[in-house]
């Protein structure tokens, strides 16, 4: 069979909830069913899923086994390049620098006419760059060859792009560089149950994980122990550790759960469980200090309020008094926080329109009109 798309996702495909909906929104579109894709990427810890209609190839497994990463390396990129070489695609999509070496090979010196599109989850100053592995910076600086070259490159939200172009010596382009925010599907939320005053305030964090240097879940515990409001905190964690495990059980009015990850399909139930979703980031570095993560939009596409660092820049344009609530939070003075203020409610209820299906649209005719 000859495929119209490749996309490279060196990362597990399970970790990433908008490559999902990207592959979800393609298959959506009655148009685009003219677009034949096979996806490339490798296995992780979540249980695997498949996709309807597109062909997915995984290769290596990532985990914390150094000799497993480095064959991984070798096997995913020889494969991926070797599928290229065969096939042929006219139209090559990859996410990160970590999926850069087959598209370089293959745009560079075997299908010069190939279309390749880049797409960024995070943004990586050249500092971290410079400290990322030899892997990843290798790779990196061939991609920066392609970069006048390519057909299409995006990041999550426009403080990201504009500082990616900076750093590249970039001048924009509104053809070539765009925005795919992190929007979860229309049909993937479930409203949830706005909190009556009498039950427990229940909040939840989804994320990979939680550490004692880069989140402020010991602050937000030791907060919401102290209130008279009973309160539940559920913590949803890829990777989990001691510090993030020895919050678990009842500390004065709250009470703390600590789950496996959960898989992006399965979100939404438990997420219309809850009143409140957290951001807990320290956000240190211009990715999180720029960043403006899928949470968010997971969260209030369910009907939650959401607390977030004030620290976090790119979520400020998002901050409102309207249900569901975006509270900017000073995490380091929560001893000033006044609960009763954040859980007041006077203004009336908005609709939420953060969708993928309107965010890949513009991508989606780009490919198919390539």
């Amino acid at each position: 069979m000859n495929y119209s798309l490749f996309i490279l996702h060196f990362r597990p495909l399970e970790n990433y909830p908008p490559i999902q909906n990207l592959l979800h929104v393609i298959n959506q579109c009655s148009e685009s069913k003219k677009i034949r894709i096979r996806c490339i990427s490798t296995r992780g810890q979540m249980q695997m899923i498949s996709f309807q209609g597109i062909e997915v190839n995984r290769f290596g497994r990532l985990n914390s086994s150094k000799l497993l990463l480095w064959w991984t390396y070798l096997w995913y990129n020889f494969a991926a390049l070797f599928l290229l070489l065969i096939h042929r695609p006219n139209l090559v999509m990859y996410y990160e620098s970590l999926s850069a070496f087959p598209v370089y090979v293959y745009s560079r010196f075997i299908n010069r006419s190939a279309k390749v599109y880049i797409h960024y989850h995070e943004y990586t100053s050249p500092a971290e760059y410079e400290k990322s592995s030899p892997v990843e910076r290798f790779f990196h600086r061939l991609e920066k060859s392609i970069y006048g070259i390519v057909d299409w490159i995006s990041h999550t939200n426009k403080m990201r792009l504009d500082q990616f172009l900076v750093d590249e010596n970039i001048t924009f382009n509104k053809v070539k560089h765009h925005c795919l925010p992190n929007y979860p599907l229309k049909k993937w939320a479930m409203p949830n149950q706005n909190w009556n005053g009498k039950d427990a305030l229940k909040m939840i964090y989804v994320g990979y994980s939680l550490t004692e240097k880069g989140s402020y879940l010991s602050e937000i515990v030791e907060y919401l122990s102290q209130l008279t409001i009973k309160t539940t905190l559920s913590i949803f964690c890829l990777k989990q550790n001691d510090f993030l495990k020895q919050f678990e059980g009842t500390n004065g009015s709250l009470t703390i759960k600590v789950h496996k990850a959960l898989a992006y399909e399965e979100l939404p139930i438990i997420l219309s469980q809850h009143h409140i979703g957290l951001i807990l980031y320290k956000a240190t570095t211009p990715n999180y200090i720029n960043n403006a993560p899928n949470k968010l939009f997971e969260y209030l596409s369910c009907g939650l309020d959401v607390w977030y660092p004030q620290e976090m820049l790119g979520i400020h344009e998002y901050k409102t008094q309207e249900s569901p609530k975006v509270v900017c939070i000073d995490f380091n003075f929560l001893k000033q926080v006044n609960i009763n203020h954040l859980l007041l409610n006077e203004n009336e209820s908005r609709n939420i329109t953060y969708f993928a299906e309107n965010v890949y649209s513009q991508l989606i005719h780009r490919l198919e009109k390539a």
